[in-house]
């Protein structure tokens, strides 16, 4: 044995091959394993004394059949050794993949064999293949994305995806190593861009913004562009780009501004006030409300709805019946009063609809029309009708009073022509007197009837005369009362009393007189049963006050708002005559001097009447 055949490659490795980390199989110069070390073993089963004489290609190393000679081996590898991966067989029969570097223990004389350093790849080819099919779904998730994706280095297109080729209309071949600029309007619109684009990812900063870009037939269409450089301190290097093409939206938006603004004008110019309001509270006014409600230009907006209401009370309540209408899902209609910046108020009417009826807060449209015309117009058609009814009532009333008032006094003056027409040659002197008495007496009272309803129509027309004169007023009072005193019964007693100095006043006598008259003869008329009945006459400055009282029947509570219409009495009168003028003329005669008539009545106890009356001097 030579010294050369005598050295063993194991051998001169030593333990040093069994501490490697790394798989290694030696080989003589016919391809035989000599030698395997222990973590060769653990990668492939194998054990050293299985693997002895055993040719490297049946496990994996060398697949080709096996030269004999330095030279073969020479050749098979190439002087200077080799590397590659290859399926590297196991104990078991399976295989892994592995990366094999082979080099010869001396490249002077190959015939002693090599060495095979193996390394396992399993897990490296692992993370390959699943990088490989992540890079493969996110380029099938990039090719087939809505939005537009370009990969550009110094403003060239790198890669882009399908959807940016067919966005501007062309092939993806055509783009990759493209400059941008061709899908922009001009050339300043390209520097322009890049400009802005490249001063914020410079701070590290996406860029957005919308933008024209041209298509290949040169026809412009409106994207979202939004951009992120991979390296920021030079986003000339690379950038990532998406673009979603925003035409359509871009275009709705313009119609939808079109229709807002003609909306807005339409809104603007509306004769009834427009609002918008959230949480009670203007959002959006229109020209009309605020002018309606005497506000400037843009000054309800923001403002609260309590300021044109007249009070909170009314506000609050308002809102409780509206917005409980509202979120049911019905338009809430209703009619009040409005107040105005300056304090006055007017009539309105409010008709509100909300958005959502399950969400309030979203807001509620309200109109607002100014109705005080038409509520005037119905309070004077009301009026009008009420007076109507009155007049009505004064016609059944008249003609009642006139049919019942007028037959007592004809039927005395036919009864009367009756008498003297058939006995007149057999009635005395004296029967004939009192007859002619009695026709005088019914004359009197129906052309006294006659003049209180020409005085009424008088003063309802405004042509009742009103002559202050000089007067002692004392004197009239005594006077009248004596007049009244000769027609009442002897159950009746009077007590007349005076305080004051009233001797010179200036009143209207005419008037004056069918004052005390009828509250004289009223006392006497509705205390049948006769009584006290009390005048008094009381100077209190400038005013004279007459207070007639009598303990007669009394006026029902009911009659008392009605008292003085023209032919009105009292439910408790029965058939006590009466024309119900007397109080109605009354209150014209102390209108006509500016004075004042009160009344306090109890059923059955009796009334008192209370009249005041401005007295002037009389002219000297």
């Amino acid at each position: 044995m030579t010294d050369r055949q005598s050295l063993d490659p194991f051998r001169l490795a030593g333990e040093a091959l069994d501490a490697a980390n790394i798989g290694i199989c030696v080989s003589d110069v016919g391809g035989k394993i000599t030698h395997v070390n222990r973590a060769f073993s653990n990668l492939t089963g194998w054990r050293a004394g299985q693997l002895a004489g055993t040719d490297i290609g049946a496990i994996g190393i060398a697949p080709e059949t096996q030269a004999q000679g330095p030279k073969a081996i020479a050749s098979r590898y190439g002087g200077i050794g080799r590397d590659g991966e290859i399926q590297l067989k196991r104990h078991n029969g399976t295989q892994f993949p592995a990366h094999v570097s082979s080099r010869h223990i001396d490249t002077r004389d190959p015939a002693l064999g090599a060495v095979h350093v193996v390394s396992d790849l399993t897990r490296q080819k692992r993370l390959e293949n699943s990088l490989q099919r992540t890079l493969s779904e996110r380029e099938v998730v990039l090719q087939s994305t809505l939005f537009g994706v370009t990969y550009s280095v110094d403003n060239r297109h790198y890669w882009v995806n399908s959807t940016f080729a067919q966005m501007l209309g062309y092939a993806p071949e055509e783009l990759v190593g493209a400059s941008s600029e061709i899908h922009f309007k001009d050339r300043e619109q390209f520097l322009t861009f890049t400009q802005a684009a490249h001063a914020l990812l410079a701070q590290g900063n996406p860029f957005s913004s919308e933008i024209q870009l041209k298509r290949k037939d040169g026809a412009l269409i409106w994207c979202l562009a939004y951009g992120n450089a991979i390296d920021h301190e030079d986003p000339t290097k690379a950038t990532i780009w998406t673009f979603l093409d925003v035409t359509e939206r871009r275009a709705l938006q313009e119609n939808l501004r079109q229709s807002l603004m003609e909306r807005e004008g339409i809104l603007k110019s509306a004769l009834v006030g427009i609002s918008f309001a959230s949480n009670r509270r203007h959002l959006w006014v229109n020209d009309a409300l605020e002018h309606m409600l005497g506000y400037a230009k843009g000054e309800l907006v923001g403002k609260s709805s309590l300021v044109h209401f007249p009070d909170r009370e009314s506000w609050e309540k308002f809102g409780k019946d509206a917005y409980q209408v509202l979120a049911s899902g019905r338009p809430y209609v209703s009619e009040r009063m409005m107040k105005r910046k300056d304090g006055s108020t007017f009539w309105c009417q409010l008709s509100g609809n909300a958005l959502d009826p399950t969400d309030l807060s979203k807001g509620s449209i309200w109109t607002n029309v100014d109705i005080s015309e038409r509520k005037r117009a119905e309070e004077e058609t009301r009026i009008a009708l009420e007076r109507e009814r009155e007049l009505n009532e004064m016609k059944t009333r008249f003609v009642s009073m006139t049919s019942h008032e007028f037959r007592t006094p004809l039927a005395t003056i036919l009864s009367s022509v009756e008498l003297i027409e058939q006995y007149s040659d057999r009635l005395a002197a004296a029967e004939k007197t009192e007859i002619l008495g009695s026709i005088k007496a019914a004359v009197k009272r129906m052309t006294n009837m006659l003049e209180n309803v020409l005085l009424i129509g008088k003063a309802d027309s405004g042509h009742m005369a009103f002559e202050p004169a000089a007067l002692n007023l004392r004197d009239l009072c005594s006077r009248v009362l004596d007049e009244v005193r000769t027609t009442a019964s002897a159950a009746h007693r009077f007590k007349f009393s005076s305080d004051g100095d009233c001797e010179n006043v200036a009143v209207d006598e005419r008037l004056v007189r069918h004052i005390l008259t009828n509250l004289l003869s009223n006392a006497v008329k509705y205390s049948p049963a006769g009584g006290e009945v009390v005048f008094e006459l009381v100077r209190a400055g400038d005013i004279a006050v007459i207070t007639v009282s009598d303990q007669g029947i009394g006026i029902p509570g009911s009659d008392l708002p009605r008292l003085f219409e023209s032919f009105h009495r009292g439910g408790n009168v029965s058939n006590i005559q009466g024309t119900g003028l007397g109080l109605t003329i009354v209150k014209k005669a102390v209108d006509q001097h500016g004075g004042q008539i009160e009344v306090h009545s109890e059923e059955r106890k009796g009334t008192r009447f209370t009249v005041t009356l401005p007295l002037a001097p009389a002219p000297a």
